[in-house]
């Protein structure tokens, strides 16, 4: 980071240093623990002229095989599959690295732990909110939820995450289900509370769907927004014609053109009908995102 005679700040590359800025939190990249260390006494001064200072709670240093957290990931090298037992990397007496082999690990991101137990904690206000009474907002609010998190997160490593939030999921529904009606036996709630069989024309793409009973409004899944992974394909955002509007009549042939192109490269979503009409057998979705760290040291800085 420097800055120009006006005061202005700008981010340049100095000295084997990279920097990630979102607004207030940012992450520099350099190659030693030692610049790493450095990097405080020049970010004070610039800092303390606009009335600002490093949060010594955020502020950490770390190295890239460790991971950081930043802006709701976790990011580090992790070893390749299928070489478990194979030594990756060694460090010194001085914390550095000594051995490093990149060759056999992979750049990794998933949720971090705390935005993993923060969608828990709101998933669980929300039943407890809405605890006696018609599960209707219950359901329409905590699909907002999932479908907010899990879009967010589901192009990266967040299979395990899924799975348990699911697991915690259907833990909060039969509670739900039976402080709501105390004096029935499990198998009448079920009944009325969980779609049985799959129906894609009713959002019930698989069984054990918890639905509303009066709308009949199905609660998502976070496993559905999941994006498999197969034979290595990479799938890439197609981007959308400029003159060309979702909601138009005109544009409706387009966007059929476009669902078909990408379901033949073996791209499919099962949260969307369109994607569940072109499916003909089960297909998994494809999509694969890595981003490269080329560092082996990483500060996160939170102003």
């Amino acid at each position: 980071m420097k800055e120009y005679k006006d005061g202005r700040l700008f981010e340049a590359y100095t000295r084997g240093r990279t920097m990630i800025r979102y607004a207030d939190d940012f992450v520099i990249l350099t190659k030693t623990r030692r610049d790493d260390e450095l990097l405080y006494g020049e970010l004070e001064p610039i800092l303390a002229r606009r009335v600002l200072e490093l949060s010594k709670d955020k502020t950490q240093i770390s190295d890239v095989v460790s991971g950081f957290d930043f802006l709701g990931f976790n990011l580090r090298l992790a070893k390749r599959f299928g070489r478990k037992y194979l030594v990756t990397h060694e460090f010194d007496d001085s914390e550095e690295f000594a051995y490093l082999r990149t060759d056999a690990m992979f750049s990794m991101a998933s949720p971090s732990k705390k935005s993993f137990t923060k969608v828990k904690e709101t998933i669980k206000n929300l039943f407890i909110q809405y605890s006696g009474r018609s599960p209707t907002q219950l359901v329409i609010k905590t699909n907002r939820v999932i479908r907010g998190w899990a879009v967010s997160k589901r192009a990266w490593e967040c299979l395990e995450h899924f799975k348990a939030l699911d697991s915690y999921l259907y833990i909060l529904q039969t509670r739900f289900i039976k402080r709501r009606h105390p004096n029935k036996n499990m198998g009448w709630r079920v009944k009325k509370y969980f779609a049985l069989r799959r129906d894609a024309s009713k959002g019930y793409f698989y069984k054990w769907t918890f639905t509303d009973p009066a709308t009949g409004i199905p609660m998502v899944r976070f496993f559905w927004f999941w994006l498999k992974k197969r034979a290595g394909k990479i799938i890439d955002y197609v981007p959308v014609k400029l003159n060309q509007v979702k909601n138009n009549p005109d544009s409706r042939q387009y966007f059929r053109d476009r669902a078909a192109m990408l379901f033949s490269r073996g791209y499919a979503d099962l949260t969307k009908k369109a994607d569940v009409y072109l499916a003909s057998n089960k297909t998994g979705l494809v999509l694969s995102v890595r981003v490269p760290l080329a560092k082996a040291w990483g500060s996160q800085f939170t102003a």
